[in-house]
């Protein structure tokens, strides 16, 4: 089989943490010079698309979803726990590529569970969003307050004041207020 020709490719839609990582490092850029951090802060930032990224090539091996396509693998996984993508109906489109070893492209690193990816020398991603990510639980990518939240119905993570926030500090006024008066009940017999 020649490198172009490839036994299938059939599309799906999969959360970016149902794909795992084929490498254990990644460039900080992408090949057309842009750092892999700036192009989060433009997902996040909303002033690019999901759909203006180039599909993420994917093969299935026993059970998982590996990718060929690291990088943007990396921007999609830190972009979907800023948003809290992970609870949404909000998919990245992926190839499925059956012919990865036939082009030589997918070697994976030998002790790599694929579940992280590290930058190459320790050079940093770029950006600004991307230093969030690192407060993010990495069970629910989200913090508690903002998952408590987040599952009741009400928040949306843009930057932007939601009903949650407001509703929020009503509820955190009112358990204060409620906390006072029971101190002064308490002191009072």
């Amino acid at each position: 089989m020649k490198m172009g020709d490839h036994a299938k490719r059939e599309k799906l839609k999969l959360k970016p943490s149902d794909v795992y990582f084929s490498q254990e490092t990644i460039e900080n850029r992408f090949e057309d010079g842009q750092l892999i951090g700036k192009r989060l802060d433009n997902l996040v930032n909303e002033t690019e698309k999901i759909s203006d990224i180039r599909t993420v090539r994917v093969k299935n091996v026993h059970g998982r979803w590996y990718t060929l396509d690291n990088r943007r693998l990396w921007v999609f996984r830190n972009y979907q726990k800023i948003t809290l993508q992970s609870y949404s109906q909000t998919f990245i489109p992926v190839l499925v590529w059956d012919d990865f070893e036939s082009q030589n492209q997918l070697i994976f690193a030998a002790n790599n569970t694929g579940d992280e990816v590290k930058i190459h020398n320790g050079l940093l991603p770029g950006g600004e969003t991307y230093k969030r990510v690192e407060s993010i639980h990495p069970c629910t990518y989200s913090t508690p307050s903002r998952l408590l939240m987040y599952h009741i119905g009400i928040f949306s993570w843009n930057g932007t004041k939601t009903v949650a926030s407001f509703l929020w500090k009503g509820v955190s006024s009112l358990y204060e207020y409620m906390r006072r008066r029971e101190i002064t009940d308490d002191s009072i017999v």
